[in-house]
């Protein structure tokens, strides 16, 4: 006969030190998987947390009992000997530890949309206007190709610009 943990996965939280000890705070809710206690294993874990919609997690916790702290759950050894006195219908609270995954930073160049003006010289002046290139960006489904290019610029502060 199949000897079924009630396991309680505990996520969405984090550990926060006090006055009182360890607590876990901001939980999200609590999932509910039941596990046959002879396929119990980190592995096993990792899996049930997938499900949940976390890509990586930083481990699991086990409330001790006895005292106002967690104990990490970081082997399959360390994982049996807390089931192992454990009978069907039990209850068996996990807290997961989160982590960050991998963060992409996205730099912004241009918030322009459309064609891109080319200059041909670093010196911006009225006499360096008359020879911009204008062509089309990448995924744009239009041609905007010119050899000569008149515009009309007044004369002001130019402080602002980039030096290339």
């Amino acid at each position: 006969m199949d000897t079924i943990i009630i396991t309680r996965f505990h996520h969405g939280g984090k550990f926060i030190q006090d006055k009182n000890g360890i607590t876990y705070k901001g939980e999200n809710e609590v999932e509910y998987v039941n596990i046959d206690k002879d396929h119990f294993s980190i592995i096993e874990l990792f899996f049930y947390t997938k499900q949940l919609g976390y890509i990586t997690v930083g481990g699991f916790c086990v409330k001790d009992p006895t005292k106002n702290d967690f104990i990490k759950v970081e082997t399959d050894i360390t994982l049996l000997n807390l089931i192992k006195d454990l009978k069907d219908g039990d209850f068996l609270d996990l807290y997961v530890k989160h982590v960050v995954d991998d963060v992409e930073v996205v730099t912004i160049t241009s918030l322009l949309c459309g064609p891109v003006v080319e200059k041909n010289s670093n010196v911006v002046g009225e006499e360096d206007l008359q020879d911009i290139n204008v062509t089309a960006s990448e995924g744009l489904n239009h041609e905007a190709e010119s050899e000569n290019v008149n515009v009309e610029v007044e004369p002001g502060d130019i402080s602002d610009l980039e030096e290339e």
